[in-house]
C-alpha cells in the first residue's frame, strides 16, 4: 500500500501513529508528515459500554458471560434476516463491518 495514494491510513492503535511520525519514521519522515491527515489510529480493545450484549438493545436476544444462549438466539435471526441456511448453526459465521 502506497501511503501517497491513499485517502486514509486506519492504524492498530494512535499510539503506533504518534510513534511513527516522532521516531523519524524509518527515512519516511517526510511523507509521514506530509500525510500526517490521514492518519487515524484506534484504541487496542472495545468500547465494552457500548458494545455490551448483555444491554444492547439493537440485539434481538440479550446474553452476558454466564448465560450464552441469546448469542445463538440472535446468530439464527441474523442469518434469518440474511437469507442464509439455518441447517447447521454450530457452523461458524464471519461478519465483517
Amino acid at each position: 500500500m502506497k501511503i501517497s495514494h491513499s485517502c486514509c491510513v486506519l492504524l492498530k492503535a494512535l499510539l503506533t501513529t504518534l510513534t511513527c511520525l516522532v521516531q523519524g519514521g524509518k527515512g519516511l519522515h517526510s511523507t509521514l508528515s506530509f500525510h500526517s491527515k490521514k492518519f487515524v489510529g484506534i484504541l487496542n480493545g472495545i468500547d465494552t459500554d457500548a458494545w455490551n450484549p448483555a444491554t444492547d438493545t439493537s440485539l434481538k436476544v440479550q446474553y452476558n458471560v454466564n448465560d450464552l444462549q441469546g448469542k445463538t438466539e440472535n446468530k439464527i435471526a441474523l442469518r434469518k434476516f440474511l437469507g442464509l441456511s439455518n441447517a447447521d448453526v454450530r457452523q461458524p459465521m464471519v461478519i465483517l463491518l
